[in-house]
């Protein structure tokens, strides 16, 4: 007896096999179906944290936290003008929006490397469940944005390479979109991407010629992106509202950053500070074996117990190895990507870190879409001699059995989720989300501003910051107030000395300052006297102190 060899799919020759009428219907109905469930569970106003600066920037134009964020704020602001809902509502449904986008440009990703429609729509369903990414759709970030970002210039990058030489136009585009710097998990494609054009010219033995036209293409696209990202960041810096992060951090506790007021005295030099993050340069990258090991741990243990189904993995394992296979370069591209991203992640030292999380989700979904595409296809050609009747039965079993695999762990929150019109399970992120009261937000602002001076100064902390400015400035119901943030010293109870010397001469011009919080180290510059039922604290400046 003959052993069969075990089958890899073939994938379909280049470029040669675009999306059919039932593949379109596919995926709109999953754009339509993960929008519906995103635009149900979607955030019903203000937020906290970085959500409600992206929020109230929208309204006005500001340059946001590094790195500014510009071309996010731009869209959010088209979406501002929809005659939908409230302000901040409109502003959190361009994240739903990018997310069913990026799902849709999933099954597409998929679709042009299988045969099979189902492991192209299991592929985005496995990610678009997630709690993290699910999470991300419902309130005003710019993850989803980053994500179908990501997944369009893979797109583009997959048709360049199917005819290299007379498609420059795709890779202008996929290395425009990554020039953008829309986030830098997309940036970090470049280095995998220009080794990936490499190998492609050096594996079609093009001339030295095309090689020119080809890396000219490249480079010229990440150019033009990166300079349309700088403009569109000047602009906003230029724009210059007091609600800008410029305003509200930048200048106000420059100390903290080593930065001196005359380093920040034009917008240029807002601009370098901002787009380049000073106060994430200690953060990116952390050298330590150690601390790496232990966060590489910490993400796998996190995806397995909110993201992703055990069975993903073999799944995804599956999916590569075919990838590989059939299409190295691609393989290896997908690879290194994917690669550079947990270099980044293990290494990153900020918070929140979870949400980078979502880039690798994308690849791990791609793979494991082509595993189930493979799986289903190994079945097929065994039942090949069979009735088709009792093929299409144990295909139907078959995917059933995986569908229910991959989903039921998660199933029963989502859904509960959809009853409430809340995603309630979203229960790691209430420093933006507070699931348990979605109006607290607006409550707190509402209440503390009704008890301020018109002109006011607010010292506050970056949770409630922001949700307090959009109250008063977009709503205009305390447009004179001004806020900054609270970036402590050098320890906690204390504040930058840059800030400590703005708020001694705010106190000095007669304007009154109130604070979240009092500062116990500070008594001898600053007093401190609480006001009942406010939730702030007034600040006045001790006679003859200085700071």
């Amino acid at each position: 007896m003959k052993s069969r060899a075990l089958h890899f799919p073939s994938l379909p020759a280049a470029g040669n096999r675009p999306l059919d009428r039932w593949d379109i219907l596919a995926v709109l109905l999953l754009g339509a179906g993960s929008l519906g469930a995103y635009w149900r569970t979607l955030a019903p106003g203000i937020l906290y944290g970085d959500s409600a600066e992206f929020q109230t920037l929208a309204v006005t134009l500001g340059v946001a936290h590094p790195s500014g964020y510009a071309l996010y704020l731009l869209l959010a602001k088209v979406f501002t003008w929809l005659p939908l809902q409230n302000l901040a509502w409109r502003v959190n449904l361009l994240s739903a929006v990018m997310g069913a986008l990026a799902l849709m440009g999933m099954y597409w990703m998929i679709r042009l490397m299988t045969r099979s429609r189902c492991g192209a729509i299991l592929g985005p369903v496995i990610v678009g469940i997630g709690r993290t990414f699910w999470s991300q759709t419902v309130i005003a970030e710019v993850y989803t944005l980053a994500a179908f970002t990501l997944l369009a210039a893979l797109l583009l990058l997959f048709a360049w390479q199917n005819d290299p030489t007379r498609r420059l136009r795709w890779l202008f585009l996929a290395a425009f979109l990554v020039g953008l710097s829309l986030h830098i998990t997309v940036v970090v494609m470049a280095p995998a991407m220009g080794l990936f054009v490499c190998w492609t010219l050096i594996a079609s033995h093009q001339p030295a010629r095309q090689w020119g036209r080809t890396l000219g293409a490249g480079l010229t696209g990440a150019l033009a992106g990166a300079v349309v990202f700088l403009l569109a960041t000047l602009a906003l810096v230029w724009h210059d509202p007091p609600t800008s992060y410029v305003h509200v951090t930048l200048l106000p506790s420059h100390s903290a950053w080593a930065l001196d007021a005359s380093d920040l005295d034009t917008p240029i030099e807002q601009l370098t500070a901002t787009v380049f993050g000073a106060q994430w340069h200690d953060s990116l990258f952390s050298g330590n074996i150690s601390f790496m090991l232990a966060e590489l741990e910490y993400y796998l243990k996190y995806l397995l117990k909110y993201d992703l189904a055990i069975w993903v993995f073999p799944l995804a394992m599956i999916g590569c190895v075919t990838i590989l296979l059939q299409r190295r370069a691609w393989g290896a591209f997908l690879v290194l990507y994917g690669a550079m991203l947990l270099f980044l992640i293990v290494n990153y030292m900020g918070p929140g870190k979870y949400v980078f999380f979502v880039s690798t989700y994308l690849l791990i979904g791609i793979a494991a879409g082509v595993g189930v595409s493979w799986i289903l296809s190994c079945g097929q050609a065994a039942l090949k001699a069979q009735p088709p009747y009792l093929v299409r039965m144990v295909q139907v079993l078959g995917i059933s059995l995986l569908a229910w695999a991959l989903l039921s762990p998660y199933w029963t929150a989502r859904w509960q989720a959809l009853q409430a019109g809340v995603a309630t399970f979203v229960t790691k992120d209430e420093d933006t989300y507070p699931v348990q009261d979605l109006l607290e937000p607006r409550t707190l602002a509402e209440r503390r501003l009704e008890q301020v001076e018109s002109d006011s100064v607010l010292l506050m902390d970056w949770k409630t910051l922001y949700a307090t400015y959009f109250v008063a400035q977009v709503e205009g119901r305390q447009p004179g107030v001004r806020i900054l943030e609270n970036i402590p010293g050098e320890s906690e109870g204390t504040l930058t000395e840059s800030l400590m010397q703005e708020i001694s001469q705010i106190l000095q011009q007669g304007t009154p300052v109130y604070s979240d919080r009092a500062y116990p180290k500070l008594e001898g510059i600053f007093r401190f006297t609480e006001l009942a039922g406010i939730n702030l604290v007034r600040v006045e400046l001790v006679a003859g102190a200085g700071p």
